[in-house]
């Protein structure tokens, strides 16, 4: 028998040593293997964890163990798993209310109504809450907008199954938007509502596909505001459709309007209406952040759709998403697009330095190009704990597109070849070939107030 100084040895392994020199002592007398009170002590003043209470945010259960269905010991009063428990608790992610004027996703807007309709006043309060359950195998999300004037509002409702690799996803919008007097005096609103199923499938981390199939009712009511009015009917479309996306994102954030990477989309729209021609939309649109010297960052985004076929989409090129200024500032003289084949319309942006409309049609390619410096960031060569002063961004722009109808950009029947004159008694519409082309450039500034 080998002998060990045991006072050489710290409290834990002469414990274990002792331990088992107690079993194998108990083993020779044929005795149960006890360990001596001592030993039994010494252990049991280890940890001692009766009493305590651990602070883990949750409410505390008493949690048991699953209990095996097909042991025949089982007498039936199953246990829920732990495992059972967390999926059916759910727990609020975020509750969102913000003051802002962008939209609740892309969203085609009807023809029938003008083009002031696709814009949202200066400040409207939005409200969203959303909730997942402990493993985040399942989430829902509400929101509500109303605007200032309290008469239009969009309601947003989705549930997300996360369970397995493809990801299902159902979202309903419901949106009720008002429209100016007409020059016949009419009041009219529009009100769309739209359910769509989506199923996602990720190849990588950075790339996934998405199936959808979209079903949409439009509704155009006219007000009766007078005699005239009153016998005004409704205009009611219902249409369904399949959307695909495929999303590439290889990019990586280093802060606000800070990132470093490519991200890409290719998308295509499929509708088909119930009484009309189908509607067929494709486009892309892609982005690099390209770093130039530490913060400073070079921004390259270039994008592009076409909407062939018997029903098309209009797009009204030029100005700004989530423009400050007055939204309704549309290029004079130039003609909307109201012909009978346009089914929606939507804005083409960003094109800084030029009012909306300034380049229309049922195809439009955009390129931009943005030099990004973070000024205090970059000079001050520390980290900068303020954030309004660590997210101070001051940066240049180069801006340039077109859009039109046809095949080509060149061809004169482009609605921004004829430009119309009205001089209170005569109206002259003046025909001319334009450059398709128009190009923007300036400078400004990227900040966070709150």
């Amino acid at each position: 028998v080998q002998s060990v100084d045991i006072t050489r040895l710290d409290w834990r392994q002469r414990t274990r040593r002792l331990e088992s020199a107690a079993r194998e002592a108990a083993a020779i007398r044929g005795a149960p293997q006890a360990l001596p009170d001592s030993l039994q002590a010494r252990r049991s003043n280890d940890l001692d964890t009766s009493g305590y209470q651990y602070l883990t945010g949750f409410d505390h259960f008493e949690y048991q163990s699953p209990v095996d269905t097909a042991s025949p010991f089982n007498d039936g009063n199953q246990t829920e798993s732990l495992a059972a428990i967390a999926e059916n608790r759910f727990t609020i992610d975020y509750f969102l209310s913000q003051l802002d004027n962008s939209l609740l996703g892309a969203y085609y807007y009807s023809n029938e109504m003008p083009p002031s309709v696709m814009q949202y006043d200066l400040i409207s309060p939005y409200v969203s809450v959303s909730i997942s359950d402990l493993f985040r195998n399942f989430n829902v999300e509400a929101g509500l907008r109303v605007n200032t004037a309290l008469n239009s509002s969009d309601i947003l409702f989705k549930a997300s199954d996360l369970r397995h690799r493809l990801d299902k996803q159902l979202s309903i919008i419901r949106r009720s938007l008002p429209q100016d007097a007409l020059t016949e005096g009419f009041f009219r609103r529009n009100q769309s509502t739209t359910a769509d199923l989506k199923f996602l499938y990720p190849f990588t981390e950075r790339s996934r596909i998405t199936l959808s199939f979209m079903l949409r009712h439009e509704r155009i009511i006219t007000k009766a505001t007078s005699p005239q009015t009153l016998p005004q009917p409704s205009i009611e479309e219902f249409y369904a459709g399949i959307r695909t996306r495929y999303v590439l994102d290889n990019t990586r954030s280093e802060g606000l309007n800070r990132m470093r990477g490519l991200r890409f989309k290719a998308y295509g729209d499929y509708l088909h209406f119930f009484g009309g021609a189908p509607l067929l939309n494709l486009g892309f649109d892609l982005r690099h952040y390209q770093p130039v010297h530490r913060q400073i960052t070079l921004a390259t985004r270039l994008t592009g759709a076409a909407s062939p076929g018997g029903s098309q989409v209009a797009y009204y090129l030029g100005a700004m998403e989530n423009w400050i200024r007055n939204q309704n500032q549309f290029e004079s003289g130039l003609a909307l697009l109201g012909n009978e084949r346009y089914r929606f319309q939507t804005y083409a942006a960003n094109l800084r330095g030029f009012y909306r409309n300034i380049r229309a049609g049922n195809h439009f390619l955009l390129a931009n190009v943005e030099l990004r410096v973070p000024i205090v960031s970059y000079l001050y060569q520390k980290p900068v704990r303020a954030e309004f002063w660590r997210n101070l961004m001051l940066t240049g722009f180069v801006d340039g597109g077109t859009a039109w109808t046809g095949s080509s950009p060149w061809s004169r029947d482009n609605p921004f070849n004829t430009r119309i004159i009205n001089g209170g008694n005569y109206v002259v519409t003046v025909t001319s070939q334009r450059n398709p082309f128009v190009l923007g450039s300036g400078f400004g500034l990227r900040l966070r107030i709150m």
